[in-house]
């Protein structure tokens, strides 16, 4: 089975028609019937079969990134079983453009079959099951491009490119494959009547650096009991490898799962208190069998299978033992009765547990467990409330009851296939904010009351940045505050109040006075080139009314006023009109006094002393 987006269901499999098996797929709605949208002008809306040869049966069924649907299995040609790939449309025809046919098979020595089906990242298709080469069975992988080829780069140096035999040993199957993070393509199954296990390389080869130490350096084999098998196979975040099948003893056959460490050896944490530590087995039934499994977000193992005349699920912890917490009466497990019809899981697909979720229903019971499939008006769940929603320092919220559809703002909504969602978050902030601002919500508009905190940072990396150039922002140390830009701190105020500004590149002016002139009070000392516009320099409040000399530094690059500037100190309070100095870069002190010098201002006129380069221009009694 595959899981679409609208959690819809493609089934696949084989149909008995007259003229032989087929392939067959099948569509099924949210509410469990055929979509008849789904190769809609077929003869059985909902379903399509393909012959292939002379019969044909699939086994594996996966979705590419473009929604066309693979199907995997066998074809019987000439009399000979081969692998067979067929690609349907998302509307469920042959999609033409694949081998023109929409279909591709291929004989990989006397007798092959594939039981198992991945897609790649880059859309090649690779493909696991069995070939008999001098009668014995051994592990068979081919690889496909998306146009049906065969890719040819593949164990290009192998017998039959494109596909890889192994003879891992008696009767080897596989019957799950999947791609590791870096590419690698691990197979599972059956050989020797024991669990077994390969790696290839994405190159096509057998990889001999897993299982390196063991006697045939690329595979695995692990014997639990007797006739035992592997059916499913799932990759942990860390690159274990957990495999789930049967193994047969005296007692029956039970359900069996065991985990591998990444290197091919296996993990003896999982079930260390367990007879066998690595495997973890349950009796269930006389007759017990995993056939699918995967990790669900919180790293415990879900397992579906049959027992008997009962499907099964359960729950396995990542440390490798039932979860008593999921199922029936702590058994870690639950089962679905039917006394005519063994109903089997074969597949689980995109699943989500909840660990204090429920749903009950009136012929099925998955207490702790809610399924990310089918919720609607019609599914007959007593209970729609979910369960708490809780983000450590964002929400709680002691229930919500999304009973109709979907509501503008509410936390939690259902819309109208009935599938539930979490509705956005907005928030003013209110109070004190420190630490991650990842657990508050200011948005456009809204008014911050308390205060932010925020760490000290640097001049190089402000803890408060501004949109623009890499690091502009403020940032403190030592009861001092910096204003950055570009990652350099450009003016600071101290703990008394004092304003420093950083000395500017050479080729940049240190301060400028415009635009209506600046109000400079008490000394005022200039370490680079000031320069006046062609208005007024106001220096007002420059100290008492006989205070001290008011300095206005230059340096020696400054070529001299050439044109006429008024200076204002209106609110100094000199009581006799100040005199202007003039300090020349040779020594030569010019006074200015006789330029139209007043209590308030002072009209400082181009000329010969003043046009030429200078220390310092004065002005005081």
């Amino acid at each position: 089975m595959a899981l679409l987006s609208n959690n819809e269901g493609v089934l696949a499999g084989y149909a008995e028609l007259e003229a032989g098996t087929s392939f067959a797929l099948a569509q099924i709605t949210t509410a469990g019937v055929l979509d008849t949208t789904f190769n809609s002008s077929g003869s059985m809306p909902g379903t399509n079969a393909t012959l292939i040869g002379e019969g044909c049966s699939g086994n594996a069924i996966a979705l590419d990134a473009n929604g066309n649907y693979l199907l995997a299995g066998v074809a019987v040609l000439s009399g000979s079983p081969q692998y067979a790939l067929a690609r349907y449309t998302s509307a469920g025809v042959l999609d033409s453009s694949f081998n023109q046919t929409g279909f591709v098979t291929t004989p990989i020595n006397l007798t092959s079959e594939a039981f198992a089906l991945t897609v790649q990242p880059n859309g090649q298709i690779v493909l696991g099951g069995f070939s008999i080469v001098n009668g014995v069975s051994n592990f068979c992988v081919a690889r496909y491009n998306a146009d049906s080829s065969l890719d040819t780069e593949f164990n290009a140096s192998g017998a039959m490119p494109g596909t890889v035999t192994t003879p891992v040993g008696a009767s080897a199957k596989i019957y799950g494959i999947a791609l590791d993070a870096n590419g690698a393509i691990v197979a599972a199954g059956t050989a020797d009547s024991a669990f077994a296990l390969a790696r290839y390389t994405p190159a096509g080869v057998l990889d001999i650096t897993f299982n390196s130490e063991g006697n045939f350096p690329g595979t695995v084999e692990t014997v639990i009991g007797s006739n035992d098998q592997i059916n499913a196979i799932a990759l942990q975040s860390n690159g274990a490898i957990v495999v789930a099948g049967s193994t047969t003893n005296d007692a029956g056959t039970w359900f069996a799962i065991a985990r591998y460490n990444s290197n091919g050896t296996l993990d003896t944490t999982f079930n260390s208190g367990g007879a066998m530590p690595g495997v973890a087995t349950v009796a269930i039934g006389s007759y017990a069998s995993a056939q699918a499994v995967t990790i669900d977000s919180s790293g415990n193992i879900v397992v579906g299978g049959t027992s008997d005349n009962n499907a099964i699920l359960a729950r396995f912890t990542t440390s490798g033992v039932l979860d008593t917490t999921f199922g029936s009466a702590g058994s870690g497990y639950v089962s679905f009765p039917n006394t005519s019809v063994a109903p089997d899981i074969y597949g689980l697909t995109d699943i989500n547990i909840a660990d204090q979720a429920g749903i009950q229903y009136s012929k099925l019971d998955l207490a702790n467990a809610i399924m990310n499939s089918d919720i609607n008006a019609n599914a007959g769940i007593v209970d729609t409330k979910l369960a708490t929603i809780q983000t450590p320092g964002t929400v709680l919220n002691a229930a919500t009851t999304a009973t109709a559809s979907n509501v503008a703002g509410a936390i939690v909504a259902r819309d109208a296939l009935g599938n539930f969602s979490a509705g956005t978050i907005t928030a003013d902030v209110a109070g004190d904010v420190a630490g991650s601002a990842s657990n508050n919500v200011l948005k456009a508009g809204d008014t911050m009351s308390g205060s932010l905190v925020l760490p000290a940072g640097s001049a190089s990396n402000p803890s408060l940045q501004f949109t623009g150039n890499t690091n502009v922002g403020l940032s403190a140390s030592s009861n001092g505050l910096t204003l950055s830009t570009n990652g350099r701190g450009a003016v600071s105020i101290d703990v008394n109040g004092a304003v420093t500004i950083a000395t500017p590149e050479d080729s940049e002016v240190g301060l400028t006075l415009n635009g209506g002139g600046a109000a400079l009070t008490g000394n005022v000392s200039v370490s680079e080139n000031l320069t006046f516009n062609t208005g007024s320099a106001t220096l007002n409040a420059v100290g008492s009314p006989q205070g001290s000399l008011v300095k206005l530094f230059w340096g020696t690059g400054n070529s001299g006023l050439n044109s006429s500037v008024t200076i204002n100190y209106s609110a100094a309070g000199f009581s006799n009109a100040p005199q202007i100095y003039l300090t020349s870069t040779n020594g030569t002190v010019a006074s200015l006094g006789a330029n139209s010098v007043t209590t308030t201002s002072a009209l400082v006129l181009s000329g010969s002393s003043l046009n030429v380069p200078f220390s310092y221009l004065a002005v005081g009694v």
